[in-house]
């Protein structure tokens, strides 16, 4: 976890508190929706939406609970 949250990160990159309330919102409900997947969907979204999953699971590294999805992730091979 990190110690800021995500939408303290977001707006330290320069983003609209306006704008950020309402993506984390958005966000944190597509987590969810992840989170409820079986191991099948989890490699099928990460193999055809792997930035998708990079956001959830950078949300994910904000929080002292999430599953970030990584365990997931397709292996890449180093040079490849």
């Amino acid at each position: 976890m990190t110690s800021k949250t995500f939408k303290e990160k977001l707006e330290e990159k320069g983003m609209a508190s306006t704008r950020s309330a309402s993506l984390v919102r958005a966000i944190d409900q597509l987590h969810s929706s992840v989170g409820a997947m079986d191991r099948s969907n989890l490699s099928l979204m990460w193999n055809e939406y792997s930035g998708l999953m990079e956001v959830l699971a950078e949300y994910a590294r904000h929080s002292r609970c999430l599953n970030t999805f990584e365990d997931y992730k397709p292996y890449e091979e180093s040079g490849v």
